[in-house]
């Protein structure tokens, strides 16, 4: 696969992680929300704690082993999901 190939698929996957990602944090600050407006104090410091551990996690993190990452993208039959 050549490397124009391998830019293209990265960015596709980082750009999916990124608007779920982004989708998971609008749902968790509408609870946040809804939480707030209950007096739910133990909903929302479950639901900041949830957020705060996404907020933690990269995007990077699955991609640290470079050596599977460049045997998926060699691999014409790999399946990726998202």
């Amino acid at each position: 696969m050549d490397l124009a190939k391998q830019r293209d698929l990265l960015i596709a996957y980082l750009d999916r992680y990124a608007d779920e990602r982004a989708e998971n944090f609008r749902a968790l600050f509408k609870v946040v929300d809804s939480a707030i407006a209950s007096n739910n104090n133990e909903q929302l410091a479950l639901t900041l704690n949830s957020i705060t551990q996404i907020a933690k996690s990269s995007p990077f993190r699955e991609l640290a082993n470079l050596t599977s990452v460049r045997a998926a993208l060699d691999d014409p039959d790999h399946k990726w999901t998202f």
